[in-house]
């Protein structure tokens, strides 16, 4: 019986899903305001040569609609949605990283995604054209998509294209 809770303690252990909670480094990267300024110049970038919009994720690891979003992404179809644009998370942590963005595009909720079309990568995060923007609630449900196609839908309304 013991080696095989033993192995089963191994297995589970060493199992790890590409959306698991034990790779948050991954995904919620914390930045310094400079870091994260070069980080959305160069996503500008590739977006821009790409003809692609821009989808600024605010988030961090302890939000649970955050962590709903990161799975959804996984799923058909916002999986192809998602496809289609240039992201970025920004880790928010508790609210204590990039303050200045955060009362910039007052957010005072996450998970927030902003969708922007930028022209001129020179110009800040804060300058770029708004396709629209949202406070996301998949795992609470008090407002907005809570499914893969109903985020999906809501992205491709903002880039103006059908689903």
């Amino acid at each position: 019986m013991r080696a095989v809770l033993a192995l089963l303690l191994v297995l589970s252990v060493g199992w790890s899903s590409p959306v698991s909670a034990g790779d948050p480094d991954r995904y919620w990267t914390p930045r310094s305001d400079a870091q994260l300024a070069a980080d959305l110049k160069a996503t500008c970038e590739t977006a821009v040569a790409a003809d692609k919009p821009v989808l600024v994720e605010f988030s961090a690891a302890w939000c649970g609609d955050c962590k709903r979003l990161r799975v959804l992404k996984t799923e058909s179809p916002l999986k192809e949605s998602m496809a289609t644009v240039a992201s970025l998370v920004v880790d928010v942590g508790r609210f204590d990283r990039h303050k200045d963005l955060l009362t910039a595009f007052k957010i005072g909720a996450i998970a927030y995604w902003r969708l922007t079309r930028p022209t001129d990568c020179s110009q800040p995060v804060t300058a770029w054209p708004v396709l629209a923007s949202s406070t996301l609630e998949p795992a609470h449900g008090a407002s907005g998509p809570r499914t893969a196609a109903e985020v999906s839908a809501w992205l491709e309304a903002a880039k103006g294209t059908s689903p």
